[in-house]
């Protein structure tokens, strides 16, 4: 990722939604993310497969394409996207079907500006980790091993 700003996309149907993420992360976060929203979860889907997004925000209950197929989606494209389910209405079979496809973090609505906040804030720092970890591998991995050895955690085998 070239970007140094934390790639943020806000999904849901109801157009509220986006705006009030909107409004909070970027009064709070202001130029350390690049914020995007939709209501149509199809162009949402569409975002994801030409953009390398590091936080999607999503409703699960949604016309024509839902959360979880959504979510199942984007972890297909990129593993590392961190998603945060939000829902009105959550029921637990909801919950762990959409931890067991990949969702890292869920917010109820409405939304608590303090939670939202420390959950983004949250997800922001692994993002950065995460992409220091990767641009790192590549970098070794393009500079190969000198010894001749490999690495396996921190261990070297020789």
């Amino acid at each position: 990722m070239t970007s140094t700003r934390t790639k943020i996309l806000v999904v849901d149907d109801d157009p509220y939604i986006p705006r009030l993420l909107r409004h909070i992360l970027e009064s709070y976060f202001l130029d350390s993310i690049l914020l995007m929203s939709c209501t149509e979860p199809e162009r949402a889907a569409g975002i994801c497969i030409s953009e390398e997004v590091d936080i999607l925000f999503t409703d699960l209950n949604m016309p024509n394409l839902n959360g979880f197929t959504l979510l199942k989606q984007v972890k297909k494209r990129n593993v590392l996207t961190q998603v945060v389910i939000l829902s009105a209405q959550p029921t637990s079979n909801a919950l762990q079907s959409a931890f067991y496809l990949g969702a890292n973090e869920y917010i109820a609505k409405p939304i608590i500006h303090d939670e939202l906040i420390d959950v983004t804030r949250y997800l922001i720092g692994q993002s950065k980790r995460w992409r220091q970890y990767m641009s790192a591998d590549l970098a070794s991995s393009a500079s190969g091993l000198s010894s001749g050895s490999a690495m396996i955690g921190s261990a070297a085998i020789v």
